[in-house]
């Protein structure tokens, strides 16, 4: 074998062991790691969206139960569910479930003061029953819960009516009002005399407690109790007192009276130049006490505005006198009650004065006279009367 044949087999069995070798090294390990790695990335995204449906699914039921933190009792809460099953047994059950229900809803409208004899309950078609979604329970796919509905037909007043809803809103069971009607019933002539349509549903939820059971008498008491702090369905208070306020077919008999309108505003009075009170009374003297031997008389001057003097005597037409400034404003209105032959006593601003001869109303008017002094000039009788108080 020549030289160039040796080096062309060489070449060739090199290749040969590589093209093997590399072929063994790709079938044999690189291919199925590579799968490997492709099937565990669809694995973890698919993991990925579980989760992601699952977190979805936790804050959807959270939202739920924060609107609606009842629900985290519905097995509690529903209607009694039967303990055997079979169609007969359910069907037993079912008819027991809708006679303690009805006798409870009698109880409710009785204690809300209808009157028996004018109240029919009777077992009325479902309100829910397309739209009852269904979920994975053990025995298989079920309906989430079994309607039970009643037909409520009444006589009664809206304040009645009120009462009954406040205390059907009590009783801690799964159930709501999905209809109501309220008709002025023919020849109505009092409040009583509404006609009212009710439906009202409960809920039996499979899978509640086998133990809950529905004791009429129980539940009525409770409702019509007073209300407790227990969570209810509703998530805003309730108050259905307002339904007898806001009677279309009987207006309040005796509306309440208007408010008095205020008084109104006094006129406005624009006042003009006005002297000095103590300047005025200071220029205004008692000049005169005289007496011819029947009748007493006082003389008042008045420096300020000069003139005649004021003639003043204790008869009515005679003892009232007021003082004012050039301005014509009023500085002192008082009456004459007594003239003796050294002084005189008049009142002013319910208050009495003594006055002598030669005085000026200011600073006479600075002193107004005591109890004492009054008893020992034997003028107690001038103290005017205290008014009467009306009884209360």
């Amino acid at each position: 074998m020549t030289p160039r044949e040796k080096t062309l087999a060489l070449i060739l069995g090199c290749l040969m062991v590589f093209g093997v070798g590399g072929g063994g090294f790709y079938y044999g390990f690189y291919s199925p790691i590579s799968s490997l790695h492709t099937q565990v990335e669809s694995l973890e995204t698919e993991v990925g969206r579980l989760e992601s449906d699952l977190e979805k699914e936790s804050n959807k039921v959270a939202s739920i139960l924060k609107l609606h933190p009842r629900l985290q009792g519905w097995r509690k809460l529903s209607l009694p569910v039967a303990e055997k099953p079979g169609a007969d047994a359910q069907n037993a059950h079912l008819a027991s479930v809708r006679m303690d229900y009805s006798t409870l809803l009698r109880d409710l409208l009785t204690n809300s003061g209808f009157k028996p004899n004018n109240t029919v309950v009777s077992v009325g078609r479902s309100f829910t029953t397309q739209s009852i979604p269904k979920l994975d329970f053990k025995e298989g796919k079920k309906d989430a819960y079994k309607p039970i509905s009643f037909e409520i037909s009444t006589q009664g007043r809206l304040e009645d009516l009120g009462v009954f809803l406040e205390m059907l809103h009590r009783v801690p069971l799964l159930h709501h009002v999905p209809s109501m009607k309220i008709e002025n019933a023919k020849k109505a002539q009092t409040k009583s005399d509404l006609k009212i349509l009710l439906t009202v549903e409960g809920l039996m939820v499979p899978g509640a407690l086998k133990n809950n059971p529905l004791v009429p008498d129980k539940l009525a008491k409770e409702a019509k109790s007073s209300l407790s702090d227990q969570m209810v369905l509703a998530s805003n208070p309730r108050d259905y007192s307002v339904l007898a306020s806001a009677n279309p077919f009987f207006p309040p008999d005796d509306p309440p009276p208007a408010p008095p309108s205020p008084p109104p505003p006094p006129p406005s009075v624009v006042r003009g130049p006005e002297e000095d009170r103590e300047e005025v009374l200071s220029g205004v003297k008692l000049t005169t006490i005289s007496g011819d031997g029947r009748r007493w008389e006082a003389y008042v001057y008045d420096q300020n505005r000069g003139g005649r003097e004021t003639k003043l005597r204790t008869s009515a037409a005679w003892a009232d006198f007021t003082i004012k400034d050039k301005y014509d404003n009023s500085m002192l209105k008082a009456k004459l009650l007594h003239i003796d032959p050294a002084y005189i006593v008049f009142q002013a601003d319910g208050e009495l004065y003594l006055m002598r001869c030669g005085e000026t109303f200011f600073p006479v008017v600075n002193t107004p006279m005591e109890k004492e002094e009054l008893k020992q000039l034997g003028l107690e009788k001038l103290v005017p009367p205290k008014p009467k108080v009306a009884p209360k």
